[in-house]
């Protein structure tokens, strides 16, 4: 259970940091955009 318990929480870490580079992305867009 605590090897799940840590695989679940580095696949939600991963998510979250792919989610965040999504946004920060799509930020760099919008900046090139009105630039």
């Amino acid at each position: 259970m605590a090897r799940y318990g840590r695989k679940l929480s580095l696949v939600r870490q991963r998510r979250k940091v792919k989610r965040a580079n999504i946004d920060v992305q799509a930020e760099g867009m919008k900046m090139k955009r009105t630039i």
